[in-house]
């Protein structure tokens, strides 16, 4: 009676051979479904779809049809981040006479430190990764000016608004836009707006560099002097700051 079920040793390795290519089928068609679902989801979302990069058994750029055993989808969202940011800045830049170079052309991109011109990038997008810092000023000398501002807080209460020296940007350029940027994308990045120092053409930390003053024989204060180190409020732009979650 015994081996009456006929389970040989060849029919248990076609067994195992049918089910791991059952399983194998199964991983990769539930990784191209749950791809579209995501793709879907952020093109409702922003608008636009995200550039996908994807891990198979290890190896990056491997086509998903030749999965064994497992499969990672990344989903690069954070460039549209970028990309948006440049364009709100740019549409929302006030147009003048131009003598001196136009407000919207100087727009500067800086990628952890190092500038990039963003007009110049040929359609290539700006990748943010983890740990990377984008920053973005505009580095006129009436571009503080444009931004507006407070002109007298109580308790940190802003008591009165001066307006942005342009008509065509009343409420300023960067600051509305780094709100409405956190708005839309603050579940995957970090965006803050804030004044950053820049002395021919290199982001400079105030803190890091900035010296402090000496008293001279009379024991008052007195400058150093020396290069410009980004203190002052003439070397100070506003800026967009965009970090990954």
């Amino acid at each position: 009676m015994s081996g009456s079920l006929g389970f040989t040793p060849q029919k248990v390795t076609d067994l195992v051979d049918f089910y791991r290519a059952s399983t194998r089928q199964m991983l990769i068609s539930e990784t191209k479904r749950l791809t579209a679902l995501n793709q879907q989801a952020i093109v409702q979302a922003f608008g636009s779809p995200a550039e996908i990069e994807q891990i198979v058994d290890g190896q990056q750029g491997r086509a998903l049809d030749q999965a064994l055993k497992y499969t990672d989808t990344i989903f690069h969202l954070h460039t549209n981040v970028v990309d948006e940011a440049l364009r709100l800045l740019i549409t929302r830049s006030p147009v003048g006479p131009g003598r001196n170079g136009h407000y919207r052309d100087a727009h500067w991109l800086y990628v952890n430190g190092v500038r990039r011109d963003a007009m110049l990038q040929g359609g290539n997008k700006v990748e943010l990764k983890r740990g990377d810092k984008i920053v973005i000023i505009n580095v006129k000398p009436y571009a503080r000016k444009i931004e507006g501002g407070a002109k007298h807080k109580y308790r940190a209460r802003l008591t009165q608004r001066r307006p942005g020296l342009s008509s065509q940007a009343p409420d300023g350029v960067y600051e509305v836009t780094a709100r409405d940027l956190k708005n839309k994308y603050d579940k995957i990045a970090i965006i803050r707006f804030a004044y950053h120092g820049n002395v021919e053409g290199a982001l400079v930390e105030q803190e890091a560099i900035a010296r402090t003053p000496r008293r001279n024989k009379m024991g008052r204060f007195h400058s150093q002097g020396g290069p410009r180190h980004g203190s002052d409020a003439k070397d100070r732009f506003p800026a967009l700051e965009i970090e990954a979650r």
